[in-house]
């Protein structure tokens, strides 16, 4: 296996790991782009991630800016720090914003 097929695979186990309170992966910052065009970041909680479909799931209140954000521009960042795998995580992604039995 090479270096760069060896990073992706501990990213993943990084980002897979979520279901426990203490895993680093569980609290990433999400960074958008507000209505405005200002760069906004805030930290959220990472509820699911699929490797093979290359999605990751957080959920936010209806009425947060952050939903106002990604409604107006969808584009978004999220950034990770693991610290035991001594491993920063960049996932540059297009969102969307799912509501009722859609977010179910």
């Amino acid at each position: 296996m090479d270096d760069l097929a060896l990073l992706l695979d501990q990213a993943w186990a990084s980002l897979t790991d979520t279901g426990r309170p203490d895993a680093p992966a569980r609290l990433p910052v999400l960074a958008t782009v507000s209505p405005r065009g200002l760069p906004q970041a805030r930290t959220v909680v990472l509820r699911a991630v699929d490797r093979a479909g290359g999605w990751a799931e957080v959920h936010a209140d209806a009425a947060s800016p952050k939903i106002a954000d990604l409604t107006a521009q969808p584009q978004a960042a999220l950034c990770i720090w693991d610290a035991p795998r001594n491993l920063q995580i960049r996932i540059a992604a297009r969102a969307r914003v799912l509501t009722g039995v859609q977010a179910a």
